[in-house]
């Protein structure tokens, strides 16, 4: 197929070689082709479309309770945030800023989109509005062009208007809206596109034979959103210029289409699970211009050579076989939508919120811990600061025998200052309070990224040089010196005194003794007796001497040990005096900055806590309430679609119990016969027809539990917990307890499904608690 791309403004005209020229004024506008008669349906279809709204009512109502419940008690907690110092607690109030406030916003925007939506749906009941989707260029305004027979003006228009309330073109009561280059959608244009996306009833997806790229297959995954239907308009734009050079035949290329939808459906497989996807090729730029044609061969040609009827015959057909089903379940189907994307958003983060819950309590009882261990290390320093003063303690001993014995003159007080080294007991106590100051800063900065406050402002590191003139008490060290003196004295004066004493009585007793002999022999014996005597008498006055002056003497010893002892007692008192005020003093400063700093750090841990306990109570609750929308929403989803577009529904042969889906997943229905024919073969239809039209509906598997109004059995919860296989013999129904089920581990991941969203539909479809165990047993027995 020759492959000669065109571009618009220089695409020849088949007009200017076939069609003759007109002459005497312009040309007549023919009529437009490509009408359609859906009158009765989309009557039909608006009046289910204004029945099944007013059933959601209830429900919408429900969800906007719960939403402005959840926005209240986020107020209070973004109160408290406000309130929060700047500065003090700038840390905390910025960590809590994301759950109080952004968290919050981003709800709000939410809650806003849904309140929008409705709104907009509430306005457009009476429309079925066919929504276009693509890249910029790929031919969305080419076709609607072509299909309302327009001017042109639209096409090419270049960057898109981006506004929710976008008015589309009438086509024979149907509203075709295009979406210009919403595929490239900005992030913060998310909720416009999400608005587009709400509106439609029917998508059409436009994509060139030129320009397929991965990326937008996934891009197409966000806009299939919410059950909506699905088909990919292949717009061949190298079918162009052959088709207008009147070579039609070689426009198509059988073989390479067939290439390329094989290779549109096989990308659209992987986003969307399930049944292929319809594509239709065509050329929007040839039909197009046969609306414009003004001879009749010219329009017909190019009409036909366009297959834009493929396009039309798509869109009528559906819009009348399954327009009334797909309007009936719309507005269940967006509010079902936005209550489980609100829910998926909050469950994401609920569980990081309860984990830093539980972080938090560790970190409060942690603060208390490091907070209490600086106290506990100031004190093991003011231990080792009492070293210091045991040894000045042993040193006085000496100091005060240096003043009793005389050795040491000049002020006792001033002597006391030199040996008790006041500077160096002044420097470690400011080393002191600095370690104290770093752990306290330590431990502050681990709890929080800024410290908001100066520590060293906060407490005085100053302190007197001079620690005081000690007035060292009354003790009077000259006490005992005159008794020492004259002890001494007397000592010195007997002895002397005895010796001339002794001598002069052995004079007289040798003289006595001489005369009474007489003669030189009398003289001599005389002579020796006083010698002997005086010995003899000095040594008893030298004896009486020195007693008597020890006596003294000591008495004067005594006084002065008392006098030294004093003086070390009160040198002593006033050194452990010092030692237990400072020791006080700097255990009042330590619990003065480290209680209110650890008091502080634990209030913004308990009020990050009260924040995220609120988010995460209220989310809690939220989700709750949006898990009970969604579920009732797809249960009247699937009434209103399977009485819709299912006879056996229709005619009361077979009755929906429940339903549960999560949308972009899968759903469950469970369903009732009236026991002439099994109620599986009813909702399957023949070859599968019937259930085929479901998953087309939702665009994901939906799984049929049949309810042969028996109560629970094993085979309901087998069924249930599709795609997993579940052996029947496994699963024990207990009414108090719920149900427990023994699996294969292999089956596992099946049953638990996509973040256990499969067995969450299972418990919702079935109405009770299900448990699952893993069984070795059943895995052998299965081998």
């Amino acid at each position: 197929m020759p492959n000669r791309p065109a571009s618009r403004g220089q695409e020849p005209s088949i007009e200017s070689r076939k069609a003759p020229v007109r002459k005497g004024g312009p040309a007549r506008k023919p009529p437009r082709l490509g009408r359609v008669n859906l009158a009765q349906t989309l009557a039909r279809c608006s009046q289910a479309a204004r029945s099944k709204f007013d059933e959601a009512e209830p429900v919408f109502e429900q969800i906007q309770a719960a939403l402005k419940r959840f926005d209240k008690a986020l107020a209070v907690a973004a109160k408290q945030h406000a309130a929060m110092s700047d500065t003090r607690d700038a840390a905390v109030k910025e960590a809590i800023a994301p759950l109080v406030t952004e968290k919050r916003d981003r709800i709000r925007i939410r809650f806003g989109d849904l309140r929008l939506a409705h709104g907009q749906r509430r306005r457009e009941l009476d429309e079925f509005t066919v929504m276009f989707f693509g890249k910029t260029m790929a031919g969305k305004s080419t076709t609607i062009e072509a299909l309302t027979a327009g001017d042109g003006s639209t096409i090419g228009a270049g960057d898109p208007d981006f506004t929710r309330n976008v008015r589309g073109e009438r086509w024979d009561g149907i509203t075709l809206i295009d979406t210009p280059g919403l595929l490239g959608f900005r992030e913060e244009l998310h909720g416009v596109a999400q608005a587009y996306v709400d509106r439609a009833d029917l998508i059409c997806m436009v994509v060139t034979d030129d320009s397929i790229e991965p990326e937008l297959f996934l891009r197409m995954r966000e806009v299939r959103g919410q059950n909506k239907h699905l088909v990919v308009l292949l717009n061949v734009k190298a079918a162009n210029n052959p088709i207008l050079l009147g070579e039609a035949e070689d426009a198509f290329d059988p073989q390479e289409m067939e290439q390329r939808i094989s290779f549109i459906r096989d990308r659209l497989r992987e986003v969307f699970p399930g049944d292929p996807a319809t594509v239709i090729p065509y050329c929007a730029n040839a039909a197009f211009e046969a609306q414009r044609a003004v001879d009749p061969i010219a329009r017909e040609y190019l009409w036909r050579e366009s297959r834009i009827d493929d396009v039309i015959g798509y869109i009528a057909g559906t819009i009348d076989q399954r327009g009334v089903s797909i309007r009936a379940t719309a507005a269940f189907d967006s509010l079902q939508h936005y209550a489980q994307s609100i829910a998926a958003d909050l469950e994401a983060e609920l569980p990081a919120i309860e984990r830093q819950l539980a972080e938090l309590s560790r970190k409060r009882q942690e603060a208390g811990r490091l907070f209490a261990r600086v106290v506990l290390d100031s004190q093991r320093d003011l231990e080792g600061f009492k070293d210091h003063f045991r040894r000045v303690h042993d040193e006085l001993h000496e100091l005060a025998w240096a003043f009793a014995r005389e050795d040491r003159t000049g002020s006792v007080n001033e002597a006391f200052k030199q040996a008790c080294r006041w500077d160096e007991v002044e420097r470690r106590r400011k080393e002191i309070q600095q370690d104290v100051i770093d752990r306290t800063r330590r431990n502050l900065e681990y709890f929080r990224d800024s410290l908001g406050q100066d520590l060293t402002a906060a407490v005085s590191l100053a302190a007197a040089e001079d620690q005081g003139d000690f007035r060292l008490g009354d003790t009077d060290l000259n006490t005992g010196a005159w008794k020492l003196r004259l002890g001494k004295g007397i000592r010195t004066v007997g002895t002397a005194a005895a010796s001339l004493g002794g001598a002069w009585a052995g004079a007289e007793l040798g003289a006595a003794a001489g005369v009474a002999i007489g003669g030189p022999v009398g003289a001599a014996i005389g002579g020796l007796l006083g010698l002997f005597g005086g010995l003899i008498g000095g040594y008893v006055a030298n004896r009486v001497a020195s007693k008597a002056g020890d006596l003294v003497t000591s008495s004067g010893l005594k006084d002065r040990k008392g006098a030294q002892r004093g003086l070390r007692e009160q040198m002593r008192d006033v050194l452990w005096e010092r030692h237990r005020a400072l020791h006080e003093e700097l255990s009042t400063w330590v619990l003065e900055l480290v209680r209110p700093t650890r008091d502080g750090v634990e209030q913004l841990l308990d009020a990050y806590s009260q924040a995220l306990q609120a988010v995460s109570q209220q989310g809690r609750a939220l989700v709750g309430e949006l898990h009970r929308a969604r579920h009732a929403l797809a249960r009247q989803s699937f009434d209103a679609l399977l009485r819709s577009m299912h006879p056996a529904f229709q005619e009361g042969r077979a009755t929906l119990v429940d339903a549960s889906q999560w949308m972009q997943y899968r759903a469950k229905i469970l369903v009732r016969g009236d026991g002439r024919r099994p109620v599986m073969g009813l909702v399957l239809g023949r070859g599968g027809e019937f259930i085929r039209t479901l998953r087309e509906h939702t665009g994901h598997p939906v799984d049929v539990i049949e309810d042969d109004g028996s109560g629970l059995s094993p085979r309901m919860v087998c069924e249930a917990l599709a795609p997993g296989r579940v052996p029947p013999s496994g699963v024990e129904v207990a009414s108090s307890k719920g149900v427990q089920v023994t699996l294969p581990h292999r089956e596992a991941g099946a049953v638990y499904g996509r973040q256990r969203r499969n067995l969450m539909l299972a418990e919702e479809v079935l109405g009770t608690p299900i448990v699952l165990r893993a069984g070795d047993a059943l895995d052998r027995g299965s081998r």
